[in-house]
């Protein structure tokens, strides 16, 4: 009902109906508006979950998202698609850059990011709801070719442009960068340098 001044009070709307549009979103992957809906209203905080409470938390891991152009160098500003729904979103990952050294972007949208200062860890990071990952180990350079991140355990996967092989990491990693797995010369000079990894039903593609 309209209070004295005639304004409904959205705090009044029934959980379960707060329920099933916050699942409207996350059945879209929008993920982003996920986000803003839970922060309208304390209420609404109280009956959907934090996103941020689990980085690996699968209901809130960017699945449909690609990179669709970046300005990292100029103002740290990204450009984000919804390959599901056409939507995109500009993101400024500008304060992070100040800490972090970009190393490339996962199939999804999720980001891959490297301590600026040592021993260099490797972070995880959803720009859709600010969670982050930590990893023990550095990274092993400061810029990949190509990245992709798996779940069930989250691992890292980087390929160098320079010496055409695919390092790997999980949270079991240690901090030294010579924990990370490698496979050199998977890609021979005639080949060219890898240039896409892709994870699908718990297996990597490249």
């Amino acid at each position: 009902q309209p209070d004295m001044a005639g304004y409904c009070s959205i705090s009044i709307l029934p959980d379960d109906l707060i329920w099933e549009i916050s699942q409207c979103f996350l059945a879209t992957n929008d993920l982003d508006a996920y986000v803003d809906f839970r922060a309208a209203c304390r209420d609404w905080r109280r009956v959907i979950p934090n996103p941020r409470a689990d980085a690996k938390d699968p209901k809130f891991i960017p699945t449909k998202w690609i990179m669709a152009r970046h300005s990292l160098f100029e103002d740290g500003k990204v450009t984000f698609v919804n390959l599901s729904t056409g939507r995109s979103i500009c993101k400024d990952i500008s304060l992070l850059l100040g800490r972090y050294f970009f190393i490339g972007v996962a199939a999804g949208g999720l980001l891959v990011l490297g301590e600026q200062k040592h021993p260099y860890q490797t972070r995880v990071v959803n720009p859709f709801t600010g969670a982050m990952v930590h990893f023990e180990a550095g990274i092993p350079w400061d810029k990949g070719e190509a990245v992709a991140v798996t779940l069930s355990p989250m691992r890292v996967f980087a390929s160098s442009p320079q010496r055409n092989s695919v390092r790997w990491i999980d949270e079991t990693t240690e901090e030294s960068m010579s924990g990370w797995g490698f496979h050199d010369k998977w890609f021979g000079a005639s080949q060219g340098c890898l240039v896409g990894m892709t994870p699908f039903a718990g297996d990597l593609y490249t």
